[in-house]
């Protein structure tokens, strides 16, 4: 069942002397009852990540490799190395993450936009995102110049396996001093560790491979 929680991952903290709740994550979790954490290894070492919104004004492909940066190391419990989607073979499974706007969920998975085939036509976020959306969603934001230091910035982030989510999380995090800062890092750090658990939160399975197909 999801619910919402300030995450502070103990050891994450303990390395990087971050304190109180204006430095953490705050997301709201969704897992699937289907996720099996771990599973994405059977696609490799590689996982494609989308990134869409630039919260801070930069160029699109700074902003995105910023991010894929801030998300290294924090799959504790599986090693994963997040690439940009031109770097990555065809895959079921790849990571969204949606900056500055709240009105897209799961539904990304099902848009051809999230898919490595794609990768190549991405013409941009305020564009592809609209692909995505769901028919009553409403536009999404335009990214907007450079955020006051201290505000929060919406995040959703989705892992997707086909047309179908196995994690989906939706909050915020820190806008920091920018997109090198560490609040801000630590916050996408954070979602990107809810999206990869060793433990599948609601089923309380996991830690292992997947068992043999029957």
């Amino acid at each position: 069942m999801p619910y919402m929680r300030s995450i502070r991952l103990a050891a994450a903290a303990t390395a990087l002397a971050l304190g109180g709740c204006a430095d953490s994550a705050r997301l709201n979790e969704h897992y699937s009852r289907v996720y099996y954490p771990g599973e994405t290894a059977s696609a490799g070492s590689d996982l494609a990540v989308f990134v869409f919104g630039s919260p801070f004004g930069q160029p699109e492909q700074k902003f995105s490799s910023e991010v894929i940066n801030a998300m290294q190391g924090w799959a504790f419990a599986y090693p994963t190395h997040f690439v940009q989607p031109a770097r990555a073979q065809p895959s079921t499974y790849r990571a969204v993450m949606v900056f500055g706007s709240d009105v897209f969920g799961p539904s990304v998975c099902a848009s051809p936009v999230t898919r490595v085939a794609a990768a190549s036509a991405i013409p941009g976020a305020p564009q592809t995102l609209s692909d995505a959306a769901p028919p009553t969603a409403a536009p999404p934001v335009v990214a907007t110049p450079a955020v006051a230091p201290g505000s929060r910035i919406p995040l959703v982030a989705v892992l997707c396996r086909s047309d179908s989510y196995m994690a989906w999380l939706t909050g915020s995090v820190p806008a920091g001093n920018g997109p090198t800062s560490e609040p801000f890092r630590h916050g996408v750090g954070q979602f990107t560790a809810s999206l990869f658990p060793s433990v599948n939160p609601d089923l309380k399975v996991g830690k292992g491979p997947m068992p043999p197909a029957k």
